[in-house]
């Protein structure tokens, strides 16, 4: 059996894993979460998703948000969603 991060770049694992805040703590299931997946984008991406979630994670924390959760990263018809 594969592992849980089989399809998971080393570099998307770090960055979620840095943010529990905006991606909870892993494992992830994939009956709950595309996160299982890991990001469904280029590598290009991952400089605005670590600033993105940097700046999601500072108001969550602000906030005291308790229910916010991403459940996707990914790359459709050239834009992030």
């Amino acid at each position: 059996m594969a592992s849980r991060n089989h399809y998971i770049t080393v570099e998307a694992q770090r960055i979620t894993e840095r943010f529990p805040e905006v991606y909870g703590p892993p494992p992830w299931s994939i009956k709950k979460t595309s996160l299982a997946w890991g990001f469904a984008c280029g590598e290009g991406w991952y400089p605005l998703i670590e600033r993105l979630s940097a700046d999601l994670a500072d108001i969550i924390r602000e906030d005291g948000l308790t229910r916010f959760r991403a459940q996707q990263v990914k790359q459709k018809l050239g834009e992030l969603r």
